[in-house]
């Protein structure tokens, strides 16, 4: 990717917000691992180094967060 052409830049970060709205198959989760930077252009914010969204695709064409989780809760779930 050359994301010096606004085009292409433009195109990925469309892709991304796709994954955290577009429901997946049933019985399926979608689950990415992605730069903060990248991620910061995409939805407007910057998540700490191994922070865990959890997005609810809806249909709005909106991402809605529905749990925030740090590196360390993470690792504690059961």
């Amino acid at each position: 990717m050359d994301f010096s052409d606004p085009n292409e830049l433009n195109d990925s970060l469309q892709r991304l917000r796709d994954r955290t709205i577009i429901k997946p198959p049933k019985s399926n989760n979608t689950v990415l691992f992605t730069h903060q930077g990248k991620f910061d252009k995409a939805y407007g914010f910057y998540p700490p180094a191994g922070t865990t969204i959890i997005f609810k695709p809806d249909g709005s064409r909106q991402p809605q967060p529905i749990a925030v989780l740090s590196f360390e809760e993470f690792l504690n779930l059961k």
